[in-house]
């Protein structure tokens, strides 16, 4: 089959005779590639189109700053349109194609096609018509792939109720949207004729403007309020969410489009778009607007073009929010998003200061309090990208109030008053932790295997802390260990359990600082005196001292025998002996109950972290002689494998969810 018969049976040209398809010949030529090879390139001035016709096409996006571009779609459908934003400014591509299988393609070089569609204009609505539909698929199957990976959309900000006050008549409604850019290149006529055919439409907090599946048969134009948009779940998704819907963009700013399904061929819904409190819209009506741009070619393009811009911008705020979220870059999504908008920014914007204040957590609340000051007050280009920002920093904003629950818990134990009983500080700062980790997603199993009395040796595996939780001055505090004594120990037996931890280094300080108000018990000597046998025998002698103490008064210990950290997947390291041999030498002898903790490594408010109780145990019910060194020493190591087991037990457990 020839080019052009190809051609005609695209949704594309399906409105050209054959003598006018003929005149694209010369434009037109066919192409093979081979797997790997690159059919356009991000930024690149969009002087092609392509048309696939076989074969499968990798999407790729390239954000400054990351070394390897991401993937965010394969199109294998014969028929789909690449390079489409040669037909949107500022006319370069703004993906990059690449060949997953070898394919054969239709390169359509743009200037014949722009002069062709000039010649034509009737012909030219058709073309962008199916063009935009094109789009706007890709565009859903952005918003699908986004959805399950969705952030909470940011709080709504109060009601301007004083505003729509202000839009009481059409003539109102019709001046908020009159100079928004969905009109900026159409000349004062065409604007007005589409102007006039605008209805006013109020909504009330929580009306919608359309469903899902509703008949699409108008175009709808923000006035003033907010709208958000919410995609349909999947079976599996309704299971895991308990909702029907989710939602994925909230529109804020006069002039923002939504329903455009009525003018690209669906003419159904495929989102809800519900109102957050008291809006205003103009609805431009489908039937007349459809009867103006076939009465009138030129509208008809102006306004395709036009679809095609604003689809165009959510997909490419979409695909930022699918790479922020599905690779963990929102610094990068949102720094990439800027500088595309940099031209069109004014200089002295608060949101080109938004990048700086992202690179360091102790200014990402400044980041935050810019980007609320400009969705309230900036330009329309502004509140849209701040927004988006917004939309994007869902997690981060959780990270944020993670970080900020870290350093009060912190400040409290550190700060408090001299003479203050370490108990009190022990409860204070559980019940802190209980809280903050009540917070993020954890999933905690075999309560049943918890020993009905305290004072008990608990032990556990022991896992680094992310970089991100790492406070001022250097400071790391140990999530796992806290989640444990928090969320299991407090809760269940009413009192605090104490910590085993090494002593601090000569230049840990605030380690060493808050680990002293904890009143903790020490393994090892002071860091600050040479160590020797028998300063060694003293120090393990007062070690085991207040450990045996503290389980006589039927308290509870909580230690990790590896005494260091590593991460869940190496977890756990080698475990020492000491805890055994103190235990092997306690009469009455002590329960040890294992917990396996899994995911404290991660940062909390991205992963599922998972704790589980294993049945506890007496050393006598697993050798024969729990005073003999090589005995114990089997066991250990057998332990320690049995806890590799566990932990990748723990894993699965998180990856599954609940």
């Amino acid at each position: 089959m020839g080019l052009l018969e190809t051609l005609a049976r695209s949704a594309l040209f399906v409105d050209l005779s054959w003598e006018q398809l003929s005149e694209l010949e010369p434009h037109v030529r066919g192409v093979s590639m081979s797997a790997g090879r690159f059919i356009l390139r991000q930024h690149d001035e969009a002087r092609r189109i392509f048309v696939l016709v076989s074969g499968a096409v990798q999407h790729l996006v390239q954000l400054d700053g990351a070394e390897d571009p991401f993937l965010v779609d394969v199109t294998d459908a014969e028929g789909s349109v690449l390079g489409w934003s040669a037909f949107r400014a500022p006319y370069r591509y703004m993906e990059t194609a690449r060949c997953q299988s070898d394919c054969l393609l239709i390169s359509i070089e743009r200037a014949g096609l722009e002069a062709f569609l000039t010649a034509y204009p009737q012909q030219a609505t058709g073309f962008l018509c199916a063009v935009a539909g094109a789009a706007s698929e890709r565009l859903a199957r952005a918003i699908g792939r986004l959805v399950p990976l969705s952030a909470p959309i940011q709080p709504p900000l109060p009601a301007q109720t004083e505003a729509l006050e202000l839009l009481a008549d059409v003539n109102q409604v019709r001046d908020a949207v009159r100079h928004t850019p969905f009109f900026e290149e159409m000349d004062e006529s065409l604007r007005e004729r589409l102007l006039d055919m605008g209805q006013r439409v109020e909504l009330e907090a929580g009306q919608a403007a359309f469903r899902v599946g509703d008949a699409s048969d108008r175009l709808f134009l923000l006035a003033d309020g907010r709208i958000q948009l919410l995609w349909p779940c999947s079976d599996a998704m309704q299971v895991t969410t308990g909702s029907t819907r989710v939602p994925y963009q909230t529109l804020s700013s006069p002039g923002q489009t939504l329903g455009w399904t009525a003018l690209v061929e669906k003419f159904r819904q495929d989102a809800d778009a519900v109102a957050l409190e008291r809006s205003v819209l103009l609805a431009l009506p489908r039937e007349p607007v459809e009867r103006a741009m076939r009465e009138d070619p030129a509208l008809g393009a102006l306004v395709m073009r036009r679809l095609l811009w604003v689809i165009g911008g959510r997909l490419r705020t979409t695909r930022a929010r699918l790479i922020a979220q599905r690779y963990d870059q929102e610094s990068l999504a949102i720094q990439s998003l800027i500088d595309e908008q940099g031209p069109q920014l004014a200089v002295n914007s608060p949101l080109r200061r938004i990048p700086h204040y992202l690179a360091n957590r102790l200014t990402l609340g400044d980041a935050f309090q810019v980007l609320e000051n400009v969705r309230r007050d900036g330009d329309f280009l502004e509140r849209n990208l701040a927004e988006t920002c917004l939309d994007l920093m869902g997690r981060i904003h959780r990270d944020l109030m993670f970080f900020r629950g870290l350093q009060d818990i912190y400040e409290g134990v550190a700060s408090a008053p001299a003479g203050q009983d370490a108990e009190v500080i022990r409860t204070r700062a559980n019940l802190g932790f209980g809280r903050l980790f009540s917070s993020v997603g954890h999933r905690i199993v075999g309560w049943e295997n918890l020993p009905e009395e305290s004072g008990c040796i608990f032990i556990m595996n022991h896992l680094v802390n992310d970089t991100a939780n790492q406070l001022p001055a250097g400071f790391m505090i140990t999530l796992d260990t806290h989640f444990v004594s928090s969320m299991i120990l407090y809760r269940h037996y009413g009192q605090n359990a104490l910590r085993v931890v090494r002593r601090s280094e000569l230049n840990e300080y605030e380690h060493q600082r808050y680990f002293d108000r904890f009143d903790y018990i020490y393994v090892g000597g002071d860091t600050g005196e040479e160590a020797t046998e028998s300063s060694r025998t003293r120090d393990r002698e007062a070690f085991n001292e207040r450990a045996r103490q503290t389980l006589a008064e039927g308290r509870n210990l909580l230690i990790c025998p590896e005494g260091n950290t590593t991460s869940t997947e190496e977890s756990p390291l080698p475990f020492r002996k000491g805890i055994f041999h103190l235990a092997a030498r306690l009469q009455p002898e002590p329960l040890i109950c294992p917990i396996v903790v899994a995911n404290f490594d991660k940062r909390l408010t991205r992963v599922r972290t998972v704790a589980m109780i294993q049945p506890p145990f007496r050393l006598s019910e697993r050798m024969a002689d729990p005073l003999d060194n090589e005995q114990i020493g089997g066991f250990v190591d057998a332990l320690r494998e049995q806890y590799r087991e566990w932990v990748g037990q723990a894993r699965a457990l998180a990856d599954a969810g609940e």
